[in-house]
């Protein structure tokens, strides 16, 4: 058994250059290791504090006995005087659990010398106790090193104490914990992964100490934590104002849900995601200058009322803004080139947005489900609009269009392609129109959700229609289709709720899926000879 344990045993070597000289441009090289796997190297000035920002290094485990899982650095990160090699060090967790009272304990060894030297705490399982907790700081006289994955997840506890030997919180620990009001980050505790704190509807406050290490989705869907510290040693992360950011402020890393006041600092240039996520008392917001960066999600659900945004952005990212229900009026810069998928998605208030004549696409459902919009804009740059973009805008009545547009025309205050040969969207709030004399397709959506419109009286000379192009129009009876189309796309018919009959155009070869699923009340379809 020795012999086996000595496999498991990695031997971390720490290389540093004995000649302390500094280099001509005053810089060390730092580089951290996985093994013998390079994750980063850095140039940092000399006397300064080296920093791995990255996801945690991993190491399988050669024995199916035990886990391996990272707790830190070999050497430390502050203060760098010469060339360096830094190594990841690892705990060795034994997969076994041990059951005492309402804990479950799981032993760590040392890496290096392979000794017991404390415990997991595995799992709490008293589902039922609803009071103050205090963590015991050791089991069979060892310390308690970790808290388990989804170790208290669920519990109903209103007060946790941790002790001061805790180094790693590991994923979903705190997660759901719904009575949760309190919790305490150990000084020693450098790791909190991903989700540990997470949906915890009482949480108001906490600290985060010493943390190297925080994971994704920390602080999430907490709506009442507003306030957050932090040691003021500490070289990883820093806080102003109550909002987290990484240690320079260039990056926001999340914004308390239950703050108020957000004022983001003036050196930051990138917006992390869901960085300032389900605001529930922030109104108004200014983004400064220096954001050059929002990542997908970032305002994702906030209650924010009005943004305005003076960085110097390209691209709104996915979701940015999606189901931000509250928000009613979004100023964008002039250097805006990209709206992506879902980016206002459920902007339900949303009614004013000026579109910058930058703009050259939107994503796929990127303004669907904004009720309050009336009038879209189209700049003279977009050349791109998703699938689903324009869908469920139940208050808009018209398209404009900037006259240097080269990608699409508006006429009878419907959107065509430049050359009007195909009509892709009909403001839903209309209930008859006219046709341009050059279409000759319907697009894709063309009138999906139209609910005012009682017949469709389509021109003679159409050839196509598209998928799902009168899909959810539940107010026509009757549909006759021009013999003169040669193409019906799928689903092109379905969710006409009351349609009766159809008639097919003579030409056509092909009925595509879908094409009258849920229209319960159809009776009569003449299926073409050519089929």
């Amino acid at each position: 058994m020795q012999n086996k344990n000595l496999l498991l045993i990695t031997t971390f070597l720490l290389f540093s250059c004995n000649n302390t000289t500094i280099s001509s441009n005053g810089k060390h090289q730092v580089i951290f290791k996985n093994g013998n796997e390079i994750l980063k190297t850095l140039e940092v000035n000399h006397g300064e504090n080296a920093l791995f920002n990255e996801d945690l290094p991993t190491k399988e485990s050669t024995d199916k006995n035990y886990i391996y899982d990272f707790i830190g650095w070999d050497h430390s990160l502050k203060n760098i005087q010469s060339d360096l090699v830094i190594n990841a060090i690892y705990q060795v967790i034994k997969d076994e659990e041990i059951e005492d009272g309402d804990f479950l304990y799981r032993p760590i060894y040392d890496e290096s010398i392979f000794s017991l030297t404390g415990y997991e705490l595995r799992f709490y399982n008293n589902l039922e106790f609803e009071g103050d907790l205090i963590v015991p700081s050791q089991y069979n006289n060892l310390p308690i090193l970790r808290i388990g994955e989804a170790c208290f997840m669920d519990t109903l506890i209103s007060n946790i104490s941790l002790p001061e030997t805790i180094k790693v919180i590991d994923a979903y620990a705190f997660n759901s914990c719904e009575n949760l009001q309190s919790l305490n980050i150990p000084n020693e505790c450098k790791i909190l992964k991903n989700a540990a704190i997470f949906y915890d509807n009482n949480l108001t406050n906490i600290s985060l100490n010493n943390l190297e290490f925080i994971g994704a989705d920390n602080f999430h869907i907490c709506p009442k934590l507003e306030s957050l510290s932090i040691n003021e040693n500490n070289i990883n992360f820093t806080i102003e104002n109550n909002i987290l950011y990484n240690y320079d402020f260039s990056s926001l890393i999340k914004v308390p849900e239950h703050l108020s006041n957000v004022t983001i600092n003036n050196q930051t240039t990138k917006l992390e995601e869901e960085a300032l996520s389900r605001l529930n008392n922030a109104t108004k917001l200014i983004i400064p200058e220096s954001i050059e960066t929002i990542s997908k999600k970032a305002f994702f659900e906030s209650k924010i009322e009005e943004i305005t945004i003076e960085g110097n952005i390209t691209t709104i990212e996915d979701q940015t803004f999606s189901h931000c229900i509250n928000l009613k009026k979004i100023s964008l810069p002039n250097t805006i080139e990209t709206i992506n998928y879902r980016a206002f998605y459920h902007c339900e208030k949303l009614e004013d947005i000026s579109l910058p004549d930058t703009l050259k696409s939107i994503g796929d459902f990127s303004f669907a489900y904004c009720y309050n919009l009336k009038d879209f804009y189209i700049p003279s740059s977009l050349n791109n609009i998703g699938y689903g973009a324009l869908d469920e805008q139940d208050s808009l009545t018209r398209f404009t269009i900037n006259d240097n547009n080269k990608s699409f025309k508006v006429f009878d205050d419907c959107l065509y392609s430049s050359d009007y040969s195909k009509l892709i969207r009909v403001p839903q709030t209309k209930d008859n129109i006219v046709y341009h004399e050059d279409v000759k397709i319907i697009g894709s959506g063309a009138f999906y959700k139209c609910q005012e419109f009682t017949e469709f009286n389509l021109p003679d000379d159409i050839t196509t229609i598209e998928d799902y192009a009168f899909y959810f129009v539940n107010t026509v009876y009757h549909l006759n289709i021009p013999d003169s189309v040669l193409t019906i796309g799928e689903g092109a018919f379905q969710n006409m709720e009351i349609l009766v009959d159809i008639h097919l155009p003579i030409n056509l070869t092909i009925i595509e899926k879908n094409l009258f699923d849920s229209c319960p009340l159809l009776q009569e379809v003449n299926i073409p000879y050519k089929v």
